[in-house]
């Protein structure tokens, strides 16, 4: 991981994890971005994903729209405690819509398909850290948040 990495995941530790927020959050975040390529736009598609899941009513709200569109046996999996199932760049735009895929790829630079794709990749991991007790947490809405929040204002300081 480089520097901005290690800032983030410090800065992330002390804001949610001192928040009562699941230990290994700062964790995956940290591991995610090392992943996905270089640190800026790591960050930017996790506070894509992140902002998502919050426009889309919190962890509660989309893990209901990926129900709803025949997804439960996945989406159950990143909930819980065991491994996570993989889920289509496909379904990811018939659940999120073509409009959201669309916004997400404008964020990053990239194409709607390239979009969709990092969002499946992305989505199954970020959701299982933020239940790491195979439940989604009363304060799962103000974790998101948080993070969010911190993300934006890392990738607005990488800016300056």
């Amino acid at each position: 991981m480089g520097l901005l990495d290690g800032v983030l995941g410090n800065a992330l530790e002390s804001v949610i994890g001192g928040a009562g927020g699941p230990a290994n959050l700062q964790a995956m975040l940290g591991s995610l971005l090392g992943r996905l390529g270089g640190p800026e736009q790591s960050q930017v598609l996790l506070t894509s994903a992140m902002d998502m899941v919050q426009q889309n009513g919190g962890l509660e709200g989309i893990l209901a729209k990926f129900r709803e569109q025949g997804h439960g046996t996945a989406v159950d999996s990143w909930v819980g405690t065991g491994d996570n199932h993989a889920i289509s760049a496909q379904h990811v735009e018939q659940v999120l819509g073509t409009s959201t895929v669309n916004a997400v790829a404008t964020q990053m630079g990239m194409t709607p398909a390239q979009a969709s794709d990092s969002l499946a990749s992305v989505l199954p991991e970020l959701i299982n850290s933020l239940t790491p007790d195979g439940h989604v947490p009363a304060d799962s809405s103000n974790l998101v948040a948080q993070a969010v929040a911190l993300l934006k204002s890392k990738l607005g300081a990488s800016h300056d």
